[in-house]
């Protein structure tokens, strides 16, 4: 597969077509690269600047800089691409006319140049050459020339550039707008996110010159701002459409792409309405996936025809991690159906893989069947009828086993732990785990479980007898062993034979509360749960989060 080429074209006087050309009157009719090897995911326009996103995070801006819109420190505008400064990661951004915002991967909006109305949201309405309406959403009023935080400390999960304002939805599905009114859903400007009227469930969302648009769960687009009549709450779209496809907001036109039962009549649905707005995105609302777990192989149509089936996995690739699984629906006889949260939209995932296959480590399916997925998979993700379950996505690779560690699991300034080193390809390769004292790999047995280094394979009970592990370094604030009082080899024969770290004395304990904690003793039974000689006495996962969330309810202040 080649590599991803972006190209721009239209007016670059300003140098936003990112070409390292710029001038008067300069501009391409035609698809012109920008400059660099970059592989960009999103690109995003304003009006005279244009931003993109590398997979890793990075965001790079091109064009004027004028408000300081390229977020790079300076009003320096630039023909060709410049990394936006901060070293932030961000997973989304979106283009204002003169302004630009990104999400991090824990959902804090950042804004940086024009800010009149308030756009940048950081509670000021100057311009941030880092966004002086306040659509910079930080409290101020200044522009900015660099990324400032969007003020409230509020978790997004999406988020959308208008002209002069700047909309967000959160994780809880609420939508909240800056900037300008009546764009934003408001009476009045505001430079810090204030959520909108309606109680609207948005999955996406869409910021024009002057208006804004929400999808809801069911399909249906509610748009406000200028030709809305209240200008300043959610409006149905009518013609009573189930939209699925949203293209992006211009300044009076908007499109989108409905799913029609045969016959219908498109055209008797135009709005009275001087303007109907879309939202971006492509999100199915309801219930609307079935999701096979199963291992790799190719795309080739099964059954009598002879048809090969060339499509690009990333089109319906889920990624296990991507889901959260809610309750079980129903079984079968080839597998087991669960509800689940998928991007923020209600998924039905379908498992063919069973949890007691997957704590056995037995994740591969028959290569004849995930051959049939594929192709089924290849088909499904080109059907759009109203009338057939919507087809989003086959995980292509198992729930991966970790090597569960303290090593392995990062902190960030926040507190927020995010787990590293999946091992996922000698999971895939059934190859025995590197660290098995008897298999003549690295011999560091501190968080292995007694049957790892029996030489036995991983599995999810063997993760969370190292979870217990990591639970006691909480307590204690030291590693389970020392290798200074025994050798690798010794400690290896200490945990097969049931051996286990001491655990001191409450009074002994590090912290100044953890002696008086009443969830203490709870803790420590978990604790020796997780780290029981046998895999089928040690708790799930689920059973461990639970227990745990039990305790911080039962603690104040946590």
């Amino acid at each position: 597969m080649g590599q991803n080429v972006t190209l721009c074209w239209g007016q670059g006087e300003q140098g936003q077509l990112g070409n390292g050309m710029s001038g008067g009157g300069y501009q391409s009719a035609a698809p012109v690269p920008v400059t660099g090897s970059h592989q960009f995911v999103s690109v995003c326009s304003g009006q005279q600047h244009s931003c993109a996103l590398e997979a890793s995070g990075k965001a790079w801006c091109t064009g004027s800089a004028s408000q300081g819109q390229l977020g790079a420190g300076s009003n320096a505008s630039s023909a060709a691409l410049v990394e936006v400064s901060g070293g932030h990661t961000f997973r989304a951004i979106t283009c204002g006319a003169s302004f630009t915002c990104g999400l991090d991967d824990g959902g804090q909006a950042w804004c940086f140049g024009l800010n009149q109305d308030g756009q940048l949201g950081s509670g000021s309405r100057d311009n941030s050459n880092a966004g002086a309406l306040g659509q910079l959403g930080n409290s101020l009023n200044s522009n900015q020339v660099a990324p400032v935080p969007v003020s409230g400390g509020h978790a997004f999960s999406a988020i959308s550039a208008g002209g002069t304002h700047t909309c967000a939805i959160k994780l809880d599905s609420t939508t909240y707008c800056f900037g300008s009114s009546p764009a934003n859903g408001l009476d009045s400007g505001t430079n810090v996110p204030r959520q909108i009227a309606g109680g609207h469930a948005f999955v996406a969302l869409s910021a024009g010159a002057s208006t804004t648009c929400g999808l809801d769960s069911a399909g249906s687009v509610w748009c406000f701002g200028e030709g809305f009549q209240p200008a300043t709450a959610p409006v149905q779209v009518p013609g009573g459409h189930t939209f699925q496809v949203l293209g992006e907001a211009s300044d009076a036109t908007m499109c989108a792409i409905a799913v029609e039962q045969a016959g219908t009549d498109t055209t008797a649905s135009s709005s009275s309405s001087s303007s109907s707005s879309v939202p971006i995105g492509a999100v199915a609302g309801g219930i609307s996936a079935a999701v096979a777990l199963a291992s790799g192989g190719t795309s080739r149509s099964s059954g009598s025809g002879a048809l090969e089936l060339r499509t690009d996995a990333r089109l319906w690739e889920v990624q296990w991690p991507e889901l959260t699984i809610l309750r079980l629906v129903g079984r079968g006889s080839f597998g087991a159906v669960y509800l689940a949260d998928w991007n923020r939209t209600r998924v039905a995932v379908k498992v063919l893989v069973s949890k007691d296959d997957i704590n056995r480590g037995e994740l591969q399916l028959p290569e004849r069947v995930m051959r049939e997925l594929q192709a089924e998979a290849a088909v499904m993700s080109r059907m759009r009828h109203p009338n057939v379950v919507q087809f989003m996505g086959l995980v292509a690779l198992p729930p991966a086993l970790i090597t569960v560690k303290s090593p392995n699991l990062l902190v960030d300034e926040h507190w927020r732990v995010k787990v590293s080193d999946f091992n996922l390809s000698k999971l895939l390769e059934g190859a025995q785990p590197e660290s098995s004292l008897t298999s003549g790999g690295a011999t560091n047995p501190i968080w292995l479980a007694p049957e790892v280094l029996e030489g036995e394979k991983a599995t999810a009970a063997s993760d969370v007898y190292s979870f217990g592990m990591v639970l006691y370094e909480l307590l204690t604030w030291r590693l389970p062993w020392s290798f200074a009082d025994m050798s690798p080899f010794k400690v290896g024969a200490t945990i097969r034979r049931g051996g286990r770290p001491e655990v001191p004395p409450k009074e002994q304990l590090p912290g100044p509360d953890t002696a008086g904690w009443a969830g203490l003793d709870a803790y420590v039974q978990l604790m020796r749960n997780c780290w029981a000689q046998q895999p089928g006495e040690r708790p799930t996962f689920d059973e461990v989060v639970s227990r745990l969330q039990a305790l911080l309810d039962a603690t104040p202040d946590s």
